[in-house]
């Protein structure tokens, strides 16, 4: 075994396998018989993505990014007695809103799964409906271009750049309640000061 230490509770039914002695230069490698879960794992799953494993109790939990015959991803959850083998539920995971409403995200991939005292979290990405990104790409490419018909490159490219950088930490703080460390709002206020500086 090599010396591999891991910072969480033993593992002992862990998979494990050694890192072949004729592989250079390379930290990671992959298991010899991936992919361990083929495609159409279930019905309407097309193939498996990302996913996240936990040991639970003597066996393994996991969550799957399970791509839909038609492309669209959703968030399965599986069971296994060795990390290996698994066992797919046909259903998506029944997820529910802070009110505990029935929720179904329309696009669902890159899943974690966290564990805080006894209880399970389950994350992931998820895409906006496409109005909410395609609308503001469409206003500030207008200004982008509009800008350019006023005001030189150096100075709109780099204007556009940084505002676009100081929106988006601000509607991480606005919107979704992110936290910026001390040093994450120093690079904020140089932001601001680079734009000012720029349209001096």
């Amino acid at each position: 075994m090599s010396k591999v230490k891991m910072i969480s509770p033993a593992v002992p039914n862990i998979p494990w396998q050694e890192k072949p002695a004729d592989l250079k230069g390379a930290p990671i490698w992959r298991y010899t018989e991936n992919p361990i879960i083929d495609r159409n794992p279930v019905e309407g799953v097309a193939r498996i993505f990302n996913s996240a494993v936990m040991p639970y109790g003597d066996r393994f939990v996991g969550v799957f990014r399970g791509e839909q015959v038609n492309g669209v991803p959703y968030i399965y959850l599986g069971w296994s007695e060795d990390a290996i083998h698994w066992d797919i539920e046909p259903e998506k995971i029944p997820f529910v809103d802070e009110q505990g409403e029935p929720f179904m995200p329309v696009y669902a991939y890159d899943p974690r799964l966290v564990k805080v005292e006894d209880t399970y979290y389950i994350i992931w990405c998820t895409d906006f409906f496409g109005a909410a990104i395609g609308i503001p790409n469409f206003f500030s490419s207008k200004f982008l271009l509009l800008s350019l018909a006023d005001l030189p490159a150096v100075v709109v490219f780099p204007s556009f750049s940084i505002a676009t950088m100081l929106v988006a930490s601000l509607a991480g703080v606005l919107f979704f309640k992110e936290r910026l460390e001390k040093r994450q709002w120093f690079a904020v206020l140089f932001i601001i000061l680079a734009l000012l500086l720029l349209n001096i």
